[in-house]
Parts: structure tokens; C-alpha cells; sequence
């Protein structure tokens, strides 16, 4: 079962990563050897592309939230909490450069 989800989605990760050009060329090739019309395999790669960028903004939404609870459970600062971090050790760092100057 494990098997065959990760080629599920290594597959999906694959066809996700194709241009539009390369789905194009790739349908072209296809239709010739299969002899359908010029006409009806520029609307098969219309619609595979708008089926795999529908897909790809779902897996985001999906995987996106379940890698935030995972990233939350491991104890991984967000970009936000980093930020904040980085705010108050540079202001920490320019009290400690005040201190350390000797008074005039």
C-alpha cells in the first residue's frame, strides 16, 4: 500500500513538473500515431492543463496544511516566529553595543 501511494504521488510530483510545451509536444506525438485531429488534441491539452494546475493548487492546499501541523508537531519556527526572533536579537545586540561604548 505504501508502495504504491509514494509512485502515486512521485508520478503526480512528475507530471506536475511539466511545461506546457512539453504537454503539448507530447500530446502532438501522441495524436499522430493515434490519428486523431489537430482540432482535438490541442482541447485534450487544454484540458489536461487545466486538470493539472486544478490539481496541483488542491495538493497545495492540502499538503500545505497537513506540512504546517507537521512542521508545528516537530517544533519548527515558522517564517513569522523567525522574524520576530531576529528583530529582538538585533535590538538586543545595539543595547549591548550602547553599553559597551565608553561614555563621553
Amino acid at each position: 500500500m505504501k508502495k504504491s501511494i509514494r509512485e502515486t504521488l512521485l508520478t503526480g510530483l512528475g507530471l506536475a513538473s511539466l511545461t506546457k510545451a512539453r504537454v503539448e509536444k507530447i500530446i502532438m506525438d501522441a495524436a499522430k500515431k493515434s490519428g486523431i485531429s489537430q482540432k482535438e488534441a490541442d482541447k485534450f491539452a487544454q484540458e489536461f492543463m487545466k486538470k493539472m494546475k486544478n490539481s496541483k493548487e488542491e495538493a497545495g492546499r492540502k499538503y500545505g496544511k497537513g506540512m504546517t501541523g507537521v512542521f508545528k508537531q516537530l517544533g519548527v519556527p515558522s517564517a513569522a516566529e523567525v522574524a520576530a526572533l531576529k528583530k529582538r536579537v538585533d535590538k538586543l545586540e545595539r543595547e549591548m553595543n550602547k553599553k559597551k561604548k565608553p561614555q563621553s
